[in-house]
């Protein structure tokens, strides 16, 4: 089961965090895949201090300059319509977040408990 993540990110260092806490905290970081829509100037190199290199074939990543950004509904719109690739489960979460130790199995356990064919 895969789990695609989005996050839309506005000029925002800790995202950087955010991607890495996604996948070291995951049980299955193997099934996990992240989208995140950077909208970053040039000079916003404390967005990319982190080495998420362990993790880069499961980042996929859209870049748009920070004066073309039309708010978060647009960014997440472009995540799903150019990043998602039909994944099991479809998250999203802030670019600023921190999560819980196998957040990927607690998530897909909750959502089971929820009374619908099409949750």
């Amino acid at each position: 089961m895969s789990i695609f993540v989005s996050i839309a990110s506005y000029r925002d260092s800790q995202c950087q965090y955010t991607l890495a806490d996604l996948f070291q905290k995951a049980r299955h970081p193997d099934r996990v895949v992240a989208g995140v829509c950077f909208q970053v100037a040039r000079q916003d190199e404390d967005n990319f201090l982190l080495d998420l290199t362990p993790w880069s074939s499961q980042i996929r990543t859209y870049f748009m300059p920070h004066t073309e950004a039309m708010g978060p509904c647009y960014a997440r719109a472009l995540i799903q319509q150019e990043l998602y690739k039909g994944e099991d489960f479809y998250f999203q979460v802030d670019s600023h977040l921190r999560f819980a130790k196998d957040w990927d199995v607690l998530c897909i356990e909750q959502l089971s408990l929820c009374d619908s064919s099409k949750p």
